[in-house]
């Protein structure tokens, strides 16, 4: 299935989705995590090709504000199949005290994104996903479950997650 890279939001101007994926990319590798303070750390260099997608007047935003665009920024991008599907390209993910990935949700104090295929491809971090996700099914349910339209979804929701309504 053939796949195309796009963003989904946060576009860094002058920079396809490509080159900003290969810079993510350099980045992990250079550095064994892609996290915003390290995105933020590298386009700091007026020359870095990121460097104009973040905003460097200190008076109109600190350094919380910069964190949250690096954050935006990654999970703008998306891998789009020949389907129009998009699946994001790097997710994020929570690690232990000892640096290794974890299922304590936000507990963490640390986290990294990791590009999605990997994550898909190794059996560990694919069941820390699928563990979030379910998570991430269990809080939809909580924040949704009074809307009558979706009672279906909340039903397919409790049968995949093997509990009754």
């Amino acid at each position: 299935m053939k796949k195309k890279l796009q963003f989904n939001g946060a576009r860094p101007k002058g920079v396809s989705p490509a080159k900003t994926q290969a810079i993510f990319n350099k980045i992990e590798r250079k550095h064994g995590d892609l996290t915003p303070q390290v995105l933020l750390q590298e386009a700091r260099h007026s020359s870095h090709p990121l460097h104009n997608y973040f905003e460097w007047d200190n008076e109109v935003a600190g350094e919380l504000h910069r964190l949250a665009q690096a954050r935006m920024l990654i999970a703008s991008l998306v891998v789009v199949d020949t389907q129009g599907n998009k699946i994001r390209a790097f997710l994020n993910v929570m690690k232990d005290d000892c640096g290794d990935y974890t299922n304590s949700g936000f507990h963490s104090n640390e986290s990294c994104y990791m590009n999605t295929d990997d994550i898909f491809n190794d059996e560990k971090l694919r069941n820390y996903s699928l563990q979030r996700a379910k998570r991430e099914l269990e809080a939809f349910k909580i924040k949704y479950r009074n809307l009558k339209e979706l009672e279906s979804l909340i039903k397919g929701i409790d049968d995949f997650l093997g509990k009754s309504s």
